[in-house]
């Protein structure tokens, strides 16, 4: 009897550690978490928490800082904990990646909001289930809804990068490649819609141009994915004008490595990240196009005065849900236009055309989107 009551006793203080939900707060500390990365790179993670702290120090509003030391789910799990313990009451996240520690921890936390930057209702979805097929008449998916406490807003990455690719093909790239760090949701929205739109101008003007389509599968810098540009910038392609997409800071830096070493004045080396270019380019030896530019100043202080102004409380009264705020918000990074063949009145148009369905493009995240002889597929880099 008394075994059995201690069984009790330990299993219900168990289930109130796990489970117990919090009660709300009437003051507001924001947590701001960004991937593995410093806070001091010229990114979009030094975009986010420069905006963010500088609200945060003008509304006289406390604010804490974290990134997980490894780029590993437990890590972002475990750095959220450590913001939510410490009394954050709205967490700021930067990244898709996020969806999945986000997932496990907000169901306890009904009273905080949780500003998910990057974060699609594909993200949440996938990390909720996990068992994402890409099936959107899949019933999970069609019952599936945000939890009403999550600001989970992304960008518009196909109508911009389909925009892009067609305007870098039809400027006369004759090699278009696009190298994500890893295969993910995110990535493959961007490298999906890039090389359609290069495929769509190569089809229009019945051009010459090769797609290759690849997954560094590691973000770090690296001989042998430096080794495999060399490869590409090699002998065969070596006098044709090459443009390289990339997404994620170290793949960037790896294929900036190889066109520098070798000198190769026709690679242009192009981020999907904000403000790489700054300090990692040789400009005399491969020329860049500049970053994307995430538009964050547009939105998150307004994020943070609704919750501020209309509920200080944090009651959880409001829904505060958004699954997917289209924003077209991106431009070159560059000061100047930096194509010569499509200007910049005719890309926002064409952005737009696409976001609003005039230009129709394959949506689908499951097979990539063009066949084995439209576009090379390399895989993985690093195996």
């Amino acid at each position: 009897m008394k075994k059995s009551a201690l069984l009790l006793l330990l299993s219900f203080s168990l289930a109130s550690f796990l489970g117990c939900k919090k009660e709300p707060r009437t003051d507001i500390k924001v947590g701001i978490i960004s991937d593995y990365r410093n806070v001091n790179q010229e990114s979009k993670i030094k975009t986010m928490y420069d905006i963010c702290s500088s609200w945060c120090e003008k509304n006289n509003v406390t604010h804490s800082f974290r990134k997980p030391n490894y780029d590993m789910d437990e890590n972002r799990e475990t750095s959220l904990k450590i913001l939510l313990d410490a009394g954050c009451n709205v967490i700021i996240t930067l990244g898709s990646s996020f969806a999945s520690a986000i997932d496990k921890v907000i169901e306890y936390y009904p009273y905080h909001k949780f500003i998910a930057l990057d974060v699609s209702k594909d993200d949440m979805y996938n990390a909720h289930f996990k068992d994402f097929d890409f099936d959107y008449s899949n019933s999970k998916w069609s019952t599936y809804s945000l939890p009403s406490n999550l600001y989970a807003f992304n960008f518009d990455l196909e109508s911009t990068y389909f925009s892009l690719g067609y305007s870098l093909a039809k400027e006369g790239y004759k090699y278009i490649n696009y190298v994500g760090n890893k295969d993910s949701i995110e990535n493959r929205r961007i490298g999906y819609s890039f090389i359609q739109g290069a495929d769509e101008y190569r089809k229009k003007s019945n051009s010459e141009i090769k797609i290759r389509y690849a997954y560094a599968n590691f973000n770090e810098l690296d001989n042998d994915i430096v080794g495999r540009f060399n490869t590409w910038n090699g002998i065969g392609e070596y006098f044709e004008k090459k443009i390289y997409l990339c997404s994620g800071a170290n793949v960037y830096k790896n294929a900036l490595i190889s066109a520098t070493k070798r000198g190769i004045e026709n690679v242009h080396v192009l981020s999907s990240e904000y403000n790489y270019y700054d300090t990692l380019i040789d400009a005399q030896k491969a020329v860049y196009l500049g970053g994307i530019v995430c538009d964050y100043e547009r939105y998150i202080p307004s994020y943070l005065s609704d919750i501020l102004n209309d509920n200080k409380g944090l009651s959880g009264e409001k829904v505060c849900s958004i699954e997917c705020d289209r924003m077209i918000s991106f431009s070159f990074s560059s000061s100047t236009w930096p194509l010569t063949k499509i200007n910049k009145e005719e890309y926002i148009d064409m952005v737009n055309k696409v976001s609003n369905g005039d230009i129709m493009i394959n949506h689908s995240l499951g097979e990539l989107p063009l066949n084995d002889e439209e576009v090379d597929y390399q895989g993985n880099l690093k195996v």
